[in-house]
């Protein structure tokens, strides 16, 4: 009987934590919109990607992203040389960040984008890393995929994290999605498997 009332406890404590919001808060500065941010759940297919764009709809999503809480930014923001965008999480996360594949890069969307000294550096410097997977953009709601995007990762602490400048006008401004960290569920599993 104890340890049915034990794994009853861990499956309620899994259950909210997977209700909990993982972003928590969100908080820019030096953007063109007001607000020029927003956070998300369940991030899926067809889902608009910018909210100052009525028919930019993201596709392509790799499996590990669908349903993942995310920031749906402004895209007017791309070219903004002191943007900056924090995201607060509740726990640890992998952090998701999509870059449009033209960024510093004019001659296609079918290569990574070329970070440097003049376009986001920072990405580097803070060690993110390219997963090698893609998603895509209909920009047009037309069921046409007009660019790629490239996906970074980086686990991240619970608390602030914070993202910087694209500083790349005439290309579709980042986006960002979280899931939590692995070890996080795995803890919970694992204690009710020792019952």
């Amino acid at each position: 009987m104890k340890k049915l009332m034990i794994l009853v406890l861990v499956a309620c404590l899994s259950a909210s934590v997977a209700n909990a919001s993982l972003i928590t808060a969100i908080d820019y500065r030096n953007a063109d919109d007001d607000p020029g941010a927003f956070a998300k759940t369940n991030l899926q297919n067809e889902d608009l990607a910018y909210h100052d764009r009525g028919s930019h709809e993201l596709e392509e999503i790799p499996a590990y992203l669908l349903g993942a809480e995310w920031v749906q930014t402004a895209n007017d923001d791309r070219d903004n040389d002191f943007y900056e965008l924090d995201i607060t999480l509740s726990e640890p996360a992998t952090l998701y960040l999509w870059i449009d594949n033209r960024v510093g890069n004019e001659s296609s969307d079918l290569t990574p984008p070329q970070l440097g000294p003049n376009t986001m550096l920072w990405v580097e410097c803070f060690g993110w890393t390219d997963t090698g997977d893609d998603m895509a953009i209909d920009e047009g709601g037309d069921d046409i995929i007009n660019q790629r995007y490239s996906i970074f990762t980086k686990d991240v602490d619970a608390g602030l994290t914070t993202l910087y400048a694209q500083n790349f006008s005439g290309k579709n401004m980042y986006g960002v999605g979280a899931v939590p960290e692995p070890a996080t569920v795995a803890l919970l599993g694992f204690g009710a498997l020792s019952l």
